[in-house]
């Protein structure tokens, strides 16, 4: 299930900022600032399951896509 865009490395900091993280049950949810376009994702990685996708997210929506990635996604 690779929705969204594919997964950037995000090594450059300057150009993409963490907002946010979390882990729970093996599943990493990170909520990313992208500097240049001034646009907010959330990006999704199932450890357990190898399933990773992130998703373009309005900023009023961030921490809502953030806390329920999954719900956001549908």
């Amino acid at each position: 299930m690779n929705r969204g865009r594919m997964l950037p490395t995000h090594t450059e900091h300057s150009a993409v900022r963490e907002l946010a993280h979390r882990v729970s049950d093996g599943i990493h949810v990170t909520l990313w600032w992208h500097r240049e376009d001034e646009s907010v994702s959330v990006s999704i990685d199932d450890r357990r399951t190898g399933e990773r996708f992130e998703l373009p997210v309005p900023g009023d929506q961030a921490m809502f896509a953030f806390e329920h990635p999954f719900a956001f996604a549908a």
